[in-house]
């Protein structure tokens, strides 16, 4: 394993690997311009996530983290304001927070349940069995050279000692030189075997390579002397001297002895050495070379499966949030996809293909259900069924303005593109506030907060996002073949309780909404161009979202078409929109509660220094309608008193209202007039109902 680790080290390979791929998935989802580059600020609040999501570690190793990291960062930061993604993953991979997501994404892989982990085992285990059948083998090699041990010095004195009886026979006389067969067949014997002392049938014939003119007869007990007297000299080890005796091989006892034989076996033993050296060397080499072909062999199935395989894992965990879904392999660099995709296995190849079909037909299905719907299937693993549940939600509905008006004499395509233009506006704005877009109705966008998604300030951030829609549209004009279309949207919120979750029947269903509450934001909705506003909002989004730097002013307390009971209706203004914005609705606010406690006079001159302090932060020509209205009812209750029981609401009897002009009012307060006293002006042009407002206070009065 050490050696495996020190080679290719293709854990942390793959560790890097996947890292990098994750970052560079965070750089797509960052580049919201789709430019190639990222700001600081960027990199900065990812590090922040991060640091935010590592619940388990303590916050004296994040404060540690904070006291390195951030003088770095922003040493970084002074050189280098914009960051491409590969500049994006080397700076924080050089944090000691990407080093510790990198340490954290190395012991995830060594789960004992992981694939590599797996892999690694049986790398691990064929090494190992491979060192032990080599040993093995080297074991039964070493038994195998014992067994055939080299006989032939014993033999060849067994030879010469009989060569000897023979000579000494014919000889018995004397003891003569031996004869020159004798000698010829003794320089055979040493030339085979460097001999340094040779004694045949007791006689002394051979000592430091000379064979003796005569042979020296000695005595049993002189033999033992010049045997060891020999070894002394010769400065060998005992090992390296061999002493060979006959008649008994194994027996050198000078009772039994008649020939023996001093070989120098160090040039033997060390050519073994030198062997047995060249045999280990070997060994190891094949060893490592064993290991290196081994683990290239584990790092071309890391490259071909384990790597696409933890990549197909990370794409799954992906498509089960649905936020990062629309990023593609084709995407990312070759060096983070890697070079050897079309070496995969068909089995691989054939996962992977089907995984991009899945992932795209998901895609598609994500464009027609909302995704926090899916990410909630997928989340739970359960099937869709049919139900609702009651939950508190804030609901918006929008639409364009005089959408039939902008529409007239263009060509279907150009309604489209313009739809498509002015809706998908719309939708960018309501998914950057978190909120779930739930139909497209024609030109109207609904969309809910807090459902199915909890939001913990789901009120302010629908009334952010209508206002947002707005500013979105203030400058947007489409261009079509005869004129320039500038774009209006009406915006209706209302929070209350509602039914959300899935309806229709069992075999095809969609994710909506249910109860009064949906009926009345789209009834605020279509209410804008009563008042000619463009964000109106109930009651209940005013009390929730107040104080939360949003301006409201009451517009009138109406009761829908369907709904007994009455609800004031308020305009959702943005802040700073005028110099003394904030007073100018207070003072709205104060003159509709005198309005509603039948303090006409006190109200109308309220409502004529609100319309005088819009008018003159709108600029020319600019009227705001309802002030100007509610200071027009005032005169009308002033001239002629309403019943006692007049409770100030308005109850309507239809669900739309179209632009009518101011003067159908003022015709209607004219009647209420007394006789010779002035007219009113009558060159203000509002937006109001068709039907005369006051005709109900005309008759009884």
């Amino acid at each position: 394993p050490a050696l495996m680790a020190y080679f290719m080290r293709q854990k942390l390979a793959l560790a890097r690997r996947i890292m990098l791929r994750r970052l560079w998935r965070t750089c797509l989802f960052l580049d919201t311009d789709h430019d190639g580059m990222l700001t600081f600020f960027d990199l900065k609040y990812f590090y922040a996530s991060i640091l935010h999501r590592c619940h388990r570690m303590p916050k004296s190793c994040m404060i540690d983290l904070l006291n390195v990291d951030v003088p770095w960062l922003m040493e970084i930061e002074a050189q280098n304001q914009q960051l491409d993604y590969g500049h994006f993953s080397r700076v924080f991979n050089c944090t000691l927070l990407g080093k510790e997501l990198l340490r954290r994404l190395l012991l995830d892989l060594e789960d004992d349940t992981g694939i590599w982990t797996l892999i690694k085992k049986v790398g691990d285990r064929s090494a190992l069995k491979m060192c032990i059948g080599v040993l093995i083998l080297l074991g039964l090699l070493q038994l195998v050279v014992d067994e055939e041990a080299d006989k032939s010095a014993q033999q060849g004195l067994a030879q010469l000692d009989t060569i000897a009886q023979v000579e000494h026979a014919e000889h018995l006389d004397k003891i003569m030189v031996g004869t020159a067969y004798l000698c010829e067949q003794i320089h055979q014997y040493t030339h085979l075997h460097s001999v340094s002392l040779l004694m045949l049938d007791g006689l002394l014939y051979w000592e430091d390579g000379v064979c003796l003119p005569k042979a020296m007869d000695l005595p049993p007990h002189r033999i033992s002397q010049v045997v060891n007297a020999k070894v002394a000299n010769s400065n060998l080890r005992n090992e390296e001297v061999l002493q060979v005796c006959y008649p008994s091989l194994e027996d050198c006892s000078m009772g039994v002895t008649r020939s023996v034989a001093l070989i120098d076996q160090s040039d033997k033993h060390r050519a073994n050495g030198v062997w047995s050296l060249l045999n280990s060397v070997t060994v190891i080499i094949l060893m490592l070379l064993y290991v290196y072909i081994l683990n290239m062999k584990i790092s071309t199935f890391s490259k071909t499966s384990l790597q696409p395989l933890r990549a197909l894992l990370d794409d799954m965990v992906v498509l089960s949030s649905l936020e990062l879904a629309d990023i593609d392999d084709e995407d990312l660099p070759i060096d983070i996809v890697g070079k050897n995709s079309t070496n995969l296995a068909d089995e691989l190849q054939y996962l992977q293909n089907s995984f991009r079909t899945m992932r795209h037909a998901i895609r598609s299905w994500s464009k027609y259900v909302p995704p926090a719907i899916v990410s909630q299937l997928f989340s739970a693993g359960l099937e869709a069924e049919i139900g609702v549940v009651r939950t508190d939600a804030t609901i918006l509905f929008c639409d364009i303005t005089s959408f039939e008006t902008c529409c007239r004499d263009l060509y279907p395509q150009e309604v489209l593109d313009m739809l498509s233009m002015v809706t998908g506006t719309i939708a960018d704005v309501i998914h950057r506030n978190g909120g779930t877009l739930l139909e497209f109705i024609g030109d109207e966008v609904l969309a809910a907060f807090n459902t199915p998604k909890p939001q913990d300030n789901h009120v302010y951030l629908a009334v952010a996002t209508a206002l947002q829609i707005h500013a979105a549209m203030r400058d947007m004009k489409y261009h079509s073949h005869l004129r320039e279309i500038p774009i209006q949207c009406r915006c209706g919120v209302h929070s209350g309780p509602i039914f959300s979750g899935n309806i229709g029947s069992h075999k095809r269903m969609k994710y909506g909404l249910l109860g009064d509450g949906i009926n009345l934001t789209a009834r605020l909705k279509g209410l804008n161009s009563r008042y000619q506003t463009l964000t109106l909002v109930s009651e209940s989004v005013v009390a929730e979202a107040r104080g939360r730097n949003l301006l409201f002013r009451p517009i009138d307390s109406v009761a829908v078409k369907g709904k007994k009971e009455p609800t004031v209706v308020y305009e959702a203004m943005i802040p700073g929109s005028m110099q003394g914005a904030r007073s100018t609705a207070q003072r709205h606010t104060e003159g509709f509660r005198l309005y509603q406690r039948r303090r006409f006079a006190e109200a109308r001159e309220a409502f004529t220094e609100v319309a005088e302090a819009m008018e003159a932060a709108q600029g020319s020509g600019a009227r705001d309608v309802p002030s100007r209205m509610l200071a027009a009812r005032c005169e009308g209750y002033i001239e002629c008193p309403p019943p006692p029981d007049w409770d100030g609401v308005e109850r309507l009897v239809k669900k739309s209202f179209e632009e009518t002009k101011l003067r159908d009012v003022e015709a209607d307060v004219a009647e209420m007039q007394l006789p010779g006293q002035a007219e009113t002006e009558s060159d203000v042009s509002f937006t109001f109902s068709s039907e005369p407002c006051m005709t109900a206070q005309v008759s009884s009065c």
